[in-house]
């Protein structure tokens, strides 16, 4: 996962940015904050509650240029991220809207945005800058990036290490899914071609035997099916696929009962749909066989 979200030092407005989100209150009569109307009267904006378009807390506005000293910001939007105390999940929602701008309009890759939720919402500047950028990553253009605008009590360094932190679990997250999809749709692949559900004792689809029985109960009958396998593979005239393969599956028999089985069998299972005509015949009456050592 690429990191698209930087902390930096700096108020919102100060630097470039094709969408700058600016905070309001969910309750759009109360008068805006001297710094809010400062941003407004600078660039020409409209007040929130004046907006055609209607928006409560928890959600953005639609994006306007300024009107006045534009240049530097290409788009504003407000966000209703306060009304008495704000929510996390509130925040999260908002930066997926946000993220969402992002993949609707291809003018949109560098956004800008304070930290929601802070101040009169009541969340701490950690919890609030954590939930818009999860948000802003599960929704937002592979090519965009968020900076989060640092004024609050909040260091620079702690706000780095929070998000940090939040890039590695959702990094680790989305590699475990992609393996487990991965290994699934190589093994969906291969059972889709052959058709081959096979129990009890079975003829062996490249030699024509009956001798190998369809079960992984102990590791007798595992050292049976694999040493069956490897023969089967090497009936293959490719040397050096065959071999790659072999390897791989001389690795699922020394890994069988230990974590590391599930790696070794799904590198097994995705080279075996790369090369589905020539191995799947070989190899479809023992792939039940693996698969009951992998539950």
């Amino acid at each position: 996962m690429k990191r698209r979200v930087h902390v930096l030092d700096r108020d919102i407005c100060s630097g470039k940015s094709d969408l700058t989100i600016v905070p309001c209150s969910g309750k759009m009569k109360e008068v805006e904050k001297p710094r809010n109307q400062e941003r407004i009267d600078f660039y020409g904006l409209p007040r929130p509650f004046d907006l055609k378009d209607k928006f409560k807390y928890g959600e953005i506005s639609p994006i306007f240029p300024p009107s006045r000293n534009a240049g530097k910001i290409k788009y504003f939007a407000f966000a209703a991220s306060v009304y008495n105390d704000s929510d996390p999940e509130d925040i999260e929602r908002i930066g997926e809207q946000i993220g969402a701008i992002t993949k609707a309009n291809e003018e949109i890759r560098h956004v800008e945005a304070p930290f929601l939720g802070c101040g009169d919402g009541k969340l701490h500047p950690r919890e609030a800058m954590t939930a818009l950028a999860k948000g802003f990553l599960m929704s937002s253009h592979p090519d965009a990036e968020l900076q989060l605008c640092s004024d609050s009590a909040l260091s620079v360094s702690e706000a780095k290490n929070a998000i940090n932190k939040l890039f590695r679990t959702m990094t680790s997250k989305e590699d475990a899914r992609h393996d487990n999809e991965h290994s699934l749709d190589a093994a969906e692949k291969v059972h889709q071609i052959f058709n081959t559900y096979i129990s009890g004792t079975v003829q062996n689809v490249a030699t024509g035997s009956h001798r190998f029985e369809q079960h992984a109960s102990n590791t007798e009958s595992n050292t049976e099916l694999f040493k069956q396998l490897i023969e089967a593979i090497k009936t293959v005239n490719q040397p050096e696929v065959t071999a790659s393969i072999s390897k791989n599956v001389e690795q699922m028999q020394i890994t069988q009962g230990t974590p590391e089985f599930k790696k070794h069998y799904q590198h097994f299972m995705s080279v075996l749909s790369d090369h589905m005509q020539v191995f799947g015949p070989v190899v479809a009456a023992y792939l039940p066989g693996l698969a009951a050592i992998l539950k």
